[in-house]
């Protein structure tokens, strides 16, 4: 098992585990590709302003989700319909 105490590669995930856990809790056991993770957290540091790169992340972040909901919205109340292989939506990629 390994204990990681800084931010993991690929992590959104498990960032996202690690920020929720308690200083000296121990997460359930994480299973991925490349194998069984515990996460414990050693101590937090003070709140400290975001630099311009994670400001920009959690922008477009932010923006993607407002995005998929919606079109999901849009969707389900008939205010969007999708025509994906159409006469119309080739006509669009091709003009675009």
């Amino acid at each position: 098992l390994i204990k990681l105490l800084e931010k993991s590669p690929d992590g959104r995930i498990v960032d996202d585990i690690a920020f929720d856990l308690a200083p000296g809790r121990v997460s359930p056991p994480l299973l991925t590709d490349r194998g069984q993770y515990l996460l414990k957290v050693a101590a937090r540091e003070k709140d400290r302003p975001l630099t311009l790169e994670q400001k920009d992340r959690l922008a477009r972040k932010r923006l993607e989700d407002w995005l998929k909901e919606s079109a999901r919205k849009g969707s389900r109340e008939g205010r969007i319909r999708w025509s994906w292989g159409t006469e119309l939506f080739n006509w669009a990629m091709e003009n675009s």
